[in-house]
């Protein structure tokens, strides 16, 4: 009985954290957004506090998504509210660390997390020093990998010179090689479905003429152009 009351205050404390917001967000939930008699900006700034609330609910579990989503979603037209939601936004950017379990990085957006990690400089948390600075020459190594342009390339490239000791540094890179993987995977089945698509449309095209093959290249300027792209594709 004991260990289950443990484990739940474990769960509860953790959970707690996660949802906590971050401490840019409290401070900034204490100014004064608008004038007193301006109604309008009153509505709009209670319009905002519902969406960005929405999608902190929404996300309780992935900050990058919750950032998304109120950058996305929440944008006023108020001249005072909007330049409040640009001071929760750059608030909630720069408490946006990389997060080796966030869901983000086996969604079909896992590149634009990722890379928005590395160039916002936002693997590691502030002042672990040691992973910031692996995590800087990690991206000088990617970058000197990006000159090639084959995907497996790249990352065969990343996986032999990019080796960091810090763990975080090191979860990153493993989420990065697997999500350039998935992506050039996915660009190949995409090229392969419209090879079909071609080959199934130069097939029934054929066989509705009853003519040569040489006789449809001369005389038909719809075959000669799905030719062309179907060579071009191959």
């Amino acid at each position: 009985m004991k260990l289950i009351v443990i484990l739940f205050a474990i769960f509860t404390l953790t959970a707690n954290a996660i949802n906590q917001d971050p401490q840019c967000i409290i401070e900034l939930k204490n100014k004064q957004v608008c004038e007193k008699d301006n109604s309008y900006c009153y509505l709009e700034l209670s319009t905002f506090n519902k969406c960005t609330q929405q999608c902190a609910n929404q996300n309780s579990q992935d900050q990058y998504a919750n950032t998304i989503c109120t950058i996305q979603k929440c944008k006023p037209s108020n001249i005072s509210v909007k330049n409040y939601y640009y001071d929760v936004v750059e608030c909630l950017k720069s408490s946006t660390t990389y997060d080796p379990l966030s869901p983000q990085i086996n969604s079909e957006s896992c590149l634009s997390y990722l890379f928005d990690m590395q160039n916002s400089q936002k693997i590691c948390k502030e002042g672990d020093t040691d992973c910031i600075a692996e995590a800087k020459s990690l991206k000088i190594c990617a970058q000197f990998c990006s000159s090639y342009d084959n995907q497996d390339k790249k990352v065969f490239c990343i996986k032999k010179n990019c080796s960091p000791k810090n763990q975080t540094v090191q979860l990153y890179l493993n989420d990065l090689t697997q999500c350039v993987k998935k992506n050039s995977q996915d660009i190949k089945k995409s090229t392969n479905s419209s090879k079909i698509v071609l080959e199934v449309t130069i097939f029934f095209f054929l066989s509705s003429h009853q003519y040569d093959f040489f006789s449809q290249l001369k005389q038909n300027d719809n075959f000669f152009k799905i030719l062309i792209i179907y060579l071009y594709v191959c």
